[in-house]
């Protein structure tokens, strides 16, 4: 059974994942007020469909109110569509942290690069949960992604705020007994990292 978007990013927060700004909308004055409190630029997504992507529900680089409202218009006709949700545009490295329960050997986390090409990539390492920071610490080493966050072109990132998330990604998936979880991408920024995407199955 898939969790609804809203309630899948509000267990992210409970378990200490930060989330990028961000707020769900059901009409055009909240997309407004939504605009005041988040800033631009800003992406706006389709809440409702399963792959957002394929059906053109997501909209980045939205500069100006008049086209927020366009665009909150425009993602509404999209079928299964039941809000819009409207987050504040972050650049960054992007990567991947999720979870899957096995029949046989019970949940598993998992962490990569992310975004649209992670499939492609296959640059995923897995644990069996729970994890502790040290599993995390060498997950994280085990993939492409330690080379960027370790200080490539001179940018760090604070990899030790990266394990507590994985290591409450494991959480997540034994206490809420979750079928499957991805949160993708998970934006890495200098100041730390932020949820972008979430889907959470039961």
């Amino acid at each position: 059974m898939r969790i609804p978007e809203e309630r899948a990013f509000a267990l992210l927060k409970r378990y200490g994942i930060p989330v990028v700004p961000q707020v769900f909308c059901s009409s055009e004055s909240s997309v407004s007020a939504a605009l005041r409190k988040i800033g631009f630029p800003c992406v706006m997504k389709a809440v409702g469909p399963l792959h957002k992507t394929d059906v053109g529900g997501v909209v980045t680089d939205v500069t100006g109110e008049e086209e927020a409202l366009k665009v909150f218009r425009k993602l509404l006709k999209i079928p299964d569509c039941e809000k819009v949700l409207v987050q504040k545009q972050l650049r960054g490295v992007e990567l991947m942290v999720g979870g899957v329960r096995d029949g046989t050997f019970g949940s598993f986390v998992s962490f990569g690069l992310g975004g649209i090409y992670v499939e492609v990539l296959s640059d995923v390492s897995f644990r069996l949960c729970p994890v502790t920071e040290s599993d995390a610490e060498t997950m994280i080493k085990e993939t492409a992604a330690w080379k960027i966050l370790s200080g490539a072109r001179g940018r760090k990132y604070p990899v030790e705020e990266l394990k507590r998330i994985i290591v409450s990604a494991s959480n997540i998936m034994v206490r809420s007994r979750l079928a499957e979880m991805d949160v993708n991408p998970l934006i890495a920024t200098e100041k730390g990292f932020f949820a972008a995407d979430v889907r959470m199955r039961r």
